[in-house]
């Protein structure tokens, strides 16, 4: 089994949480008024993609990353064409 980085995990999980934190300070009061009473919806949908975002990492930690070198000048012409269409 792989070693794990604690100090890069804890600090991806500290970032989580303080990242809930702000999305439930900066919307409680529009979700309350939007959503009928339920001040939790954006942090709902917030759970939903850290989970997402934690079963990604949980899978990605298996692999092998040295596997991606072929595919990095690809995906960062993705990117780049990506970032013109948004522009």
């Amino acid at each position: 089994m792989k070693k794990i980085d604690l100090p890069l995990l804890i600090t991806i999980i500290v970032l989580t949480f303080f990242g809930f934190l702000m999305v439930y300070d900066a919307s409680s009061f529009i979700a309350y008024q939007a959503f009928n009473g339920d001040k939790y919806h954006f942090i709902k949908d917030q759970a939903v993609w850290m989970l997402l975002g934690f079963i990604g990492l949980s899978v990605l930690t298996f692999f092998d990353y040295h596997k991606f070198y072929n595919l990095s000048l690809p995906l960062l012409l993705l990117a780049i064409v990506l970032l013109v269409a948004v522009f």
